[in-house]
Order: C-alpha cells, then sequence, then structure tokens
C-alpha cells in the first residue's frame, strides 16, 4: 500500500508544474486586498499557528495589513531566519523545502528507534550520536515515535511554506497565482496526511521541537499557547472551517506519483 506521504509529494510536485515560466517580481503587491473564504480559507488555516503566535491575520493572503515599515521587517526577517534577499532565493528555499525539509532527517532516525529492540537503544546512542545537537535529535524523535502519524513532522515543513508564500506574496516576490498555487498544492497534501486540524498542529509542534532546542525553550509555551487558543476559541478559523472541506482538486498528479520525493 502506498504510503500518504507519497500522495503529499505527488500533489506537491504538481504543484510547481505550473510554475516553469518564472516572471521578475515587480514589487509589493498594491492590489486590493481579498479576504479568504472557503478552500482558501482553509489552506491559510493549515498556518494558523505561525500566524497566531505572531498576531497576524488569518484571512488574508498576505498576512497582515502591510505598509513600509511592516515590509521593512518582513524582508528583514525572511534575511535572518531563512537567507532569503530576493525571489530568486525565495523559489530555491521553497523548491529546497518541498523536495526534502526537515522531514526528511526526523523520518531518518524514526526509521532507526522503530527498528532497534527497546533494550539496543541506549547502546546505539552511545555509539552513533557522538555531538550534543545528533543526541538531542534523535531524543526528540525518540520523544515522540509512538506519538507521529505515518507523515511525520510533513505538517511543520509545508506550514512553514505556506507562510513564506503569503510573506514572498506581500514582498512582490510571488504573483499572486504563483502564491496560490502552492499554497493550495500544500493544503491538498496536508487534507490528505492528517485527519484534524489538532492532529495537524500537534505535529507542527513536534517538528518545532525538533528544528530548534534554542526557540523551544525561549517560546514553545507561547508557541503552544497559541495552539490551544486555535483549539478552543469559536472564532478561531480552525473551528469555523471544517477539516473534511473539499478542496479543489485542478492539480492533477504527476506522471508517476509513487516516486519518493521525500
Amino acid at each position: 500500500m502506498k504510503k500518504w506521504w507519497i500522495l503529499a509529494a505527488g500533489l506537491l510536485i504538481a504543484g510547481i508544474l505550473f510554475l516553469n515560466n518564472l516572471t521578475a517580481g515587480q514589487g509589493p503587491s498594491q492590489q486590493p486586498r481579498t479576504y479568504t473564504e472557503g478552500p482558501q480559507a482553509w489552506a491559510l488555516a493549515c498556518a494558523a499557528v505561525l500566524a497566531e503566535y505572531n498576531g497576524h491575520r488569518h484571512d488574508l493572503l498576505e498576512e497582515q495589513i502591510t505598509d513600509e515599515n511592516g515590509l521593512a521587517e518582513t524582508k528583514k526577517l525572511l534575511d535572518e531566519w531563512w537567507g532569503i534577499t530576493s525571489r530568486k532565493e525565495l523559489l530555491a528555499s521553497l523548491r529546497s523545502m518541498e523536495i526534502r525539509g526537515h522531514r526528511a532527517g526526523f523520518q531518518k532516525i524514526l526509521n532507526v528507534v522503530k527498528s532497534l529492540p527497546p533494550e539496543q537503544i541506549n547502546d546505539y546512542m552511545a555509539r552513533n550520536c557522538l555531538t550534543s545537537e545528533s543526541l538531542r535529535d534523535f531524543r526528540v524523535v525518540l520523544k515522540y515515535k509512538d506519538q507521529v502519524p505515518e507523515a511525520g513532522i510533513l505538517a511543520w515543513d509545508l506550514s512553514r511554506l505556506i507562510m513564506l508564500c503569503r510573506e514572498g506574496y506581500a514582498l512582490g516576490w510571488l504573483t499572486e497565482e504563483e502564491a496560490w498555487t502552492r499554497i493550495m498544492a500544500y493544503a491538498r497534501a496536508l487534507q490528505a496526511n492528517y485527519h484534524s486540524w489538532e492532529e495537524l498542529g500537534r505535529n507542527y509542534l513536534i517538528g518545532r521541537e525538533y528544528w530548534s532546542a534554542t526557540q523551544t525553550r525561549k517560546s514553545g509555551e507561547r508557541m503552544r499557547d497559541a495552539y490551544r487558543r486555535l483549539i478552543e476559541a469559536p472564532g478561531s478559523p480552525w473551528n469555523r472551517l471544517p477539516w473534511d472541506m473539499k478542496l479543489s482538486t485542478d492539480i492533477e498528479l504527476p506522471p508517476d506519483p509513487s516516486q519518493n520525493y521525500f
């Protein structure tokens, strides 16, 4: 039986087929703002944990009402956190995360953990986790080995990609069509691989913990608070938009959907 995350790969790669003829960005978008609803609102809600944490909107493609200062801050953050300073670098980062992301390393460790008898795990760690970073990574995966679904931390990677597309659009590095093409492909992959908003958010947080021990210590509790608000608040997009909403299916699978792109 094909794994669900292979379906995610097919949807992701199919979205990229629409982007073969890339054009130069035209600067920050000056188009009238459109407040999303339906499938597009659902897709933005896939990145709701980070948006809620940052105090940004859930119903605008560009994340927030942007002005010159806001755009300058977005540029600064993309440079500091991603090393992205241009459209070309944005597209390269998107492509890299689509193909691999943090889920690849997480899955590699998870495969090892699940292959070992419990009594051999400590010995394996002593022999193979030779740096503090590799030891930490192994321990995070070991901690969540029985909690992650087959898709692993796909939610972490694709939620971040949705936010990157929103920021890229706000800065004029992606057209609206380019941003939505990618975002909707990510959203369909997430819907196919998880069973609820709660599960998506939970695996986003697991992915974040795997990504950075430092950021987990600094802001992990506030990020978990954002997650809880999304679950509990009646006006939250997660409570207004049903998980099983029908998303458009205008992007077809590539010729070989069984190929393991992850």
